[in-house]
């Protein structure tokens, strides 16, 4: 199991001829999870950002796929329309999602006690406003969670809960920023497939999908790797290339068209990038698929 620096060369070079870090904004505007973002906003106002980085935290083991959950979780809190007023109630918010929710049927003791160990943690209250401290230093919510569940602060739901304070930001509060590139791409089991689909790890032998990505989610450490080289050569931080990498790696299947996925893609991002950018992203990022 190798990083093969020539396709993570390839891949680099599309991002960056696609536009870049302009690209991965396109895609995070359509992203279903920016759509959750947005749709909370109403009620949940300044709180929003934490409320989705708090359910963020336990979105691992899900029934089903993210697109869905997103949307369900975005559902039940805005049908419960209770605006809280600090995290804890954010908290038990999520809490009772997790009790009640299908695609929270796997792993949901685990869940819930990592929230319980959340609401100890006092330092969370800095975040309810993400003008006090999260929009001068995006690094410090992660420091803070990684500290408050004793996990490091590369962990995949560590990593994905600040991306989804950032889309509360941006969906809120309209304030676009840039993450800072030690922040890095939460290494989930669709980009740990794409990372084989693009060639940018190699793996011995012939291997089904499953088998793929279970070798890989055990060495996410190589995965982050990976990713990071590639996010280095186009200029695009780390955190930000994750939205394209993950929507694109929904259609990751055997014997699957460029085209056909560009067409699917385009339609999503309300054809604000050119086919011909989409077409070489997604070639180079499925070159073994298709």
């Amino acid at each position: 199991m190798i990083i093969n620096n020539l396709r993570v060369m390839k891949v680099a070079e599309a991002l960056k001829s696609a536009g870049g870090l302009r690209l991965a904004k396109v895609f995070e505007e359509a992203d279903p999870q920016m759509k959750a973002a947005e749709k909370l906003c109403g009620i949940y106002g300044v709180l929003t950002p934490l409320l989705l980085a708090i359910n963020a935290l336990v979105s691992y083991m899900l029934a089903g796929r993210g697109e869905d959950y997103w949307n369900s979780f975005a559902d039940y809190a805005h049908a419960v329309g209770k605006p809280s007023e600090n995290y804890l109630g954010l908290i038990v918010l999520v809490k009772e999602f997790v009790r009640g929710s299908r695609h929270h049927r796997l792993a949901r003791t685990a869940k819930l006690s990592r929230l319980s160990k959340l609401m100890r943690c006092n330092a969370l209250a800095k975040f309810e406003n993400p003008k006090s401290e999260f929009l001068d230093d995006p690094y410090s919510l992660l420091k803070v969670l990684a500290e408050c569940l004793k996990c490091s602060e590369s962990t995949k739901t560590i990593v994905f809960a600040v991306k989804m304070y950032y889309y509360g930001v941006k969906a809120c509060l309209g304030t676009d920023l840039v993450l800072p590139t030690k922040i890095k791409v939460p290494a989930d089991r669709r980009l740990a497939y794409l990372a084989y689909t693009s060639g940018i790890i190699e793996l011995g032998g012939e291997l089904r999908r499953g088998e793929v990505v279970e070798r890989l989610m055990k060495r996410s450490g190589l995965v982050r790797t990976a990713w990071g080289r590639v996010a280095e050569l186009s200029n695009i931080p780390p955190a930000h290339l994750d939205a394209p990498l993950w929507m694109i790696g929904r259609y990751a299947e055997a014997g699957v068209g460029v085209k056909d996925v560009a067409d699917r893609i385009a339609e999503l991002l309300g054809n604000k990038l050119p086919i011909s950018a989409l077409e070489l992203v997604i070639k180079e990022l499925l070159c073994k698929l298709t």
